[in-house]
């Protein structure tokens, strides 16, 4: 089985000028860090870190996140929604070559298109409980590895900016800490966020767009949407997307073909035809096909014109056993 292995350089800023410490390198057990590059601003980030590559393949070539292999290139490989405090979303690289996620963002609403177009992005439905955030400048994702963002709330001790503990290592569930968290709740972009010792690199919330502020309830057990995309300036570029339950809203499956610039998306209905059924109790949604059935591959809202609304999601998709940060056995086979 593959392992997930990011290591990365942690350094927070506010959207003010201000100095930063020492580098925290982190590396996820068993990882071999290879050298390190120097990070790079990001207008729209609150946070910068340095780049890492996957310790199987220490001198692979970076590569964007479109592009050849597993349709364009980045899959959602796993959701989690309950208990609250557990939710979290996973990718995976299908390729051989090292991903660089610099450019790379994840939501759960429709509206993701009016972050591109420079507006506030004023989502739809429950603005509240719903995010659209980005990985750190210079981050990357190894050949074959799976990365796992965090969700869940941590413990701020007297409600005092600082360091927050989480305990994810300690639950029979989780295999191991999360790569990333999401920090847009409760003032966390202040605070140093710790797991089993180390610092978590904090995903980047985009001036016009952010995490949201209700920790815990990030995720819908019944309903919900999750988008992987890329923006580099210009129109977004979706690169997977995955959706369950049948009782939805516009802010909760994607159709941007009445939006100015983008290429007709599958409509609702028919998505809506495909969703597969909400996870239950502990487990989770997996990907159990990385091929992305039925998905039309012209004409598309992706890198290469993968239709990525079209996919299959209730071939490709089902309840199962949470793996939290490892490649599930539906994928890896084991």
């Amino acid at each position: 089985m593959n392992s997930s292995v990011v290591t990365t350089s942690l350094c927070v800023a506010l959207l003010i000028l201000s100095a930063c410490g020492d580098d925290d390198i982190r590396s996820i057990p068993d990882a071999m860090p290879d050298a390190t590059t120097d990070a790079m601003a990001d207008a729209t980030s609150d946070a910068m870190v340095d780049g890492a590559v996957d310790g199987t393949v220490p001198d692979a070539t970076v590569r964007d996140a479109g592009g050849p292999g597993g349709g364009d290139g980045l899959l959602i490989s796993e959701v989690s929604t309950q208990p609250n405090s557990d939710e979290y979303v996973e990718i995976y690289n299908p390729t051989d070559t090292e991903i660089d996620l610099s450019n790379v963002y994840l939501t759960d609403n429709s509206a993701y298109t009016r972050f591109a177009a420079g507006m506030m992005w004023s989502p739809d439905g429950t603005p509240g409980t719903d995010w659209l955030i980005g990985f750190p400048s210079g981050a990357t994702l190894g050949a074959g590895a799976v990365a796992m963002i965090a969700f869940g709330s941590s413990t701020r001790p007297g409600g005092m900016a600082g360091v927050r503990d989480l305990d994810f290592e300690m639950r029979d569930d989780f295999v191991r800490c999360p790569d990333f968290m999401a920090t847009g709740f409760d003032g966390a972009e202040d605070d140093e966020i710790r797991c089993g010792g180390a610092a978590i690199p904090l995903m980047r919330n985009p001036m016009n767009a952010g995490a949201g502020n209700n920790a815990g309830q990030m995720i819908s057990n019944s309903r919900e949407m999750v988008m992987l995309f890329q923006w580099t300036g210009g129109l977004v570029e979706d690169l997977d997307y995955v959706i369950w339950g049948s009782d939805t809203d516009s802010a909760t499956r994607v159709d941007k073909t009445m939006v100015a610039g983008y290429q007709p998306d599958t409509a609702i209905a028919t998505q809506n035809t495909n969703a597969p059924t909400p996870p239950s109790g502990t487990t989770a949604l997996v990907r159990c096909d990385s091929s992305e059935p039925s998905e039309v591959t012209t004409g598309g809202n992706g890198p290469t014109g993968h239709d990525e609304t079209s996919e299959g999601f209730s071939s490709a998709w089902m309840e199962s056993t949470r793996s939290a940060g490892t490649l599930n056995p539906c994928l890896s086979g084991s």
